[in-house]
């Protein structure tokens, strides 16, 4: 049993550390990707933007070129040309199929005559012709070029977005399978913590009842322990009374003066007799106790007469002091071993309690009610106070004097009679001190 519920203990705890790597490293992945995607839209928005810009400030630093004769716009020029070609080169890294368009090569060719054109106004703006430099800036074949290469800067525009909207997309997807996962991978692990911890409900219980079997049985050991040492010192009375007259008869001269002493024997035999009877008959009981139909007087009976003794030490005198109030023919269905042993426990806890009292009896009941019997021993005391009521049934809790009570009869007689699906209670309403088995009718 340990061994599986060390094993459980492992289970759980690899489980654990496992799902937890999973999920550590599944959103350290998820994250970095998120973060490069992030970066990519960034960077491919930026060089988008940047292509836009750098072509509309190269057509106009070649047409301020070309108007103001200044070389500024020149060197301006070739500037921003260095831009716009680092920007399309970022372009190609982060999206390589977008620059691949369909008008890509027809852009690229009216790109190389715009260029050759623009370098053509320049070398005549050197040369301080300016007319002619504006002429070839405002020719139909610049104005032709001009309008193919726009067209393909549109495309390119376009294919940089669809780029944009898929890197997005995949963005998105990777973040949402993630937490897809994740969330199944709590799911999953919260279905293992659950299994465990019920498994481990399930041993903890089998062992808290096993562990409360065995102290029953113990207990149950000392109960009759007890019992048998009572009637060990029961025998012994008879035992000495037998020996005085076999001493008192060896000795006479003659049987006939001693009839007194042979049936004070025989008295005595038959005494001990009787007791060891009522020990074998328990036993026996206990060893096959089956749910039957019992005569109660029987069994009151039985407990009486292994009682006798602490009835005894109490004054009180079993056809006196004992009052029966149930029909003699009245029967239950119980297990007789253990009802005799639940009725010894509470017959003798209440013969000990009116032991210094100057009223003493004990009252014994049984009757029918509803789905259920009620077997009653109630005593002469006048109850029972409320502190000790809520501590009585505990185990090795005990109100007698040291050395008198061991504090398990009542706890074991709880325990005893609710395994019969019953209960034993201290009724707080009577008058007197009474304790009330109940169980189950199950005709």
């Amino acid at each position: 049993m340990r061994n599986r519920s060390q094993f459980l203990f492992f289970l759980l705890f690899t489980s654990t550390f496992v799902f937890c790597l999973i999920i550590f490293f599944g959103s350290r992945r998820a994250l970095i990707e998120s973060v490069e995607n992030t970066k990519k839209i960034t960077q491919l928005q930026e060089a988008k933007s940047n292509i836009v810009y750098y072509d509309e400030v190269l057509t106009m630093s070649a047409r301020m070129a070309a108007y103001t004769g200044s070389r500024k716009w020149i060197e301006r020029y070739y500037l921003v040309v260095e831009k716009l070609d680092k920007a399309i080169d970022v372009a190609k890294k982060l999206a390589p199929s977008s620059i691949s368009y369909k008008g890509a090569e027809v852009t690229e060719i009216a790109n190389q005559e715009l260029i050759k054109l623009e370098e053509l106004s320049f070398n005549l703006v050197k040369e301080n012709q300016q007319l002619k430099a504006q002429g070839v800036l405002l020719s139909s074949e610049y104005d032709r070029q001009k309008e193919i290469y726009s067209q393909g800067m549109k495309e390119l525009d376009v294919e940089l977005e669809k780029e944009i909207f898929k890197l997005q997309q995949t963005a998105d997807y990777n973040i949402n399978l993630t937490s897809s996962l994740f969330l199944i991978l709590i799911l999953i692990l919260i279905l293992i913590w659950w299994f465990v911890v019920k498994k481990l409900v399930i041993l903890q219980r089998t062992l808290s009842l096993q562990k409360e079997r065995e102290f029953e049985q113990a207990t149950e050991m000392a109960l009759l322990g007890e019992i048998a040492a009572g009637i060990g010192h029961d025998i012994r009375s008879p035992i000495a009374v037998i020996v005085a007259n076999l001493n008192i008869l060896k000795n006479a001269e003659k049987q006939e003066r001693h009839s007194k002493s042979i049936e004070s024997i025989e008295n005595s035999l038959k005494t001990m007799n009787s007791m060891i009877g009522n020990l074998l008959s328990l036993a026996r009981n206990g060893e096959e106790d089956k749910v039957r139909l019992e005569f109660l007087e029987k069994i009151v009976q039985e407990a009486l007469s292994f009682s006798a003794k602490r009835l005894r030490l109490a004054t009180l005198d079993i056809e006196k002091d004992i009052v029966k109030k149930y029909p003699e023919d009245f029967q239950i269905i119980c297990p007789k071993a253990k009802l005799t042993q639940v009725l010894i426990n509470l017959i003798q806890n209440a013969a000990d309690a009116v032991s210094d009292l100057e009223e003493k009896w004990i009252e014994i009941d049984g009757f029918i009610e509803g789905n259920f019997y009620f077997v009653s021993v109630t005593d002469s005391g006048n109850g029972i106070s409320e502190d000790v009521a809520e501590k009585i049934f505990r185990p090795q809790y005990t109100t007698k004097e040291e050395g008198k009570g061991t504090g398990l009869g009542l706890s074991l007689s709880y325990k005893m009679v609710q395994r019969l699906g019953g209960e034993l209670f201290l009724d707080k309403n009577y008058g007197h001190t009474r304790f009330v088995i109940k169980l189950p009718n199950h005709h």
